[in-house]
């Protein structure tokens, strides 16, 4: 007990030190004004599942963009000591092109000529745009946001449904030391087309190099079914790097999968204000 009462101790101390360090603050999504802007593509394999028999499934090639902007009542100062707190407001777009072509034909072949199997079809080319809007407020440790994003397919999508999700996030430590986030929607221009509930975190100095990464559940289809909704896991990794006190550049890796995968990237710079 007194052994791990002294190693408990030891990085309580620990902890309060590293509190203490004065850093210059670079921002993420949420902390700093600015405008973030990404380009994102992404391949794979797609399953459309249902309940009454067997699944179809579809070769999809995806590429898109988003933009995000953070509008905050006040201009964040240099030092994390001196971190910006108060409330920020929050928009974004995204909008994608995606091209599928559908490799099996299961249940709704069955419904219109009892024939299933492979199809050699050309790709299908379809549109798919979403936006978000919130509000939150900073404090040093402490972080929140509340707002509600659209995704809307076009009539001519695999899967054309239309939804509406809300899109909250919880932050818990501070972005210049190491975070811990739990969020329901989008936490960046990907998942505003997909959104879900996620567990994220990251830490690191972005003027050498900051690793953040999510783990989520999110609907990797679009509501595409009218018996199922195609929950899929998304695992995230995003690496970034500041280009200047002004400008963050970063890359991000996902790997999406329902009970097949599309494996996406991308990247995005972020101007701060």
């Amino acid at each position: 007990m007194s052994r791990f009462l002294r190693i408990w101790l030891g990085f309580c101390a620990l902890s309060v030190n590293l509190l203490q360090q004065s850093r210059v603050c670079w921002a993420a999504e949420t902390t700093q004004q600015g405008v973030a802007a990404t380009v994102l593509a992404g391949a794979g394999k797609m399953v459309d599942s249902n309940n009454e028999g067997d699944s179809d499934a579809y070769d999809v090639r995806r590429l898109g963009f988003g933009v995000t902007g953070v509008l905050r009542g006040t201009t964040p100062r240099a030092s994390a000591s001196q971190h910006a707190s108060g409330f920020f407001a929050l928009a974004g777009v995204a909008a994608e092109l995606e091209w599928a072509k559908q490799t099996w034909c299961g249940a709704s072949c069955d419904k219109t000529n009892g024939i299933e199997g492979p199809l050699a079809g050309p790709f299908e080319q379809a549109s798919k745009v979403g936006l978000r809007a919130g509000v939150g407020y900073s404090f040093s440790l402490v972080e929140f946001r509340v707002g509600v994003l659209h995704v809307m397919p076009s009539s001519d999508s695999a899967f054309p449904e239309s939804f509406t999700s809300p899109d909250v996030m919880l932050r818990l430590g501070r972005r210049s030391l190491g975070w811990f986030e739990l969020g329901l929607g989008a936490y960046d221009a990907s998942t505003v087309l997909r959104p879900g509930a996620y567990l994220g975190g990251g830490g690191g100095r972005v003027e050498e190099l900051r690793v953040t990464g999510h783990l989520g559940v999110h609907v990797v289809n679009g509501m595409c079914c009218q018996s199922l909704v195609p929950f899929g896991g998304i695992a995230e990794l995003d690496v970034e790097h500041a280009v200047s006190r002004s400008v963050v550049a970063g890359v991000d890796f996902k790997l999406e999968a329902a009970t097949s995968l599309v494996f996406a990237t991308s990247f995005h710079l972020a101007f701060m204000l």
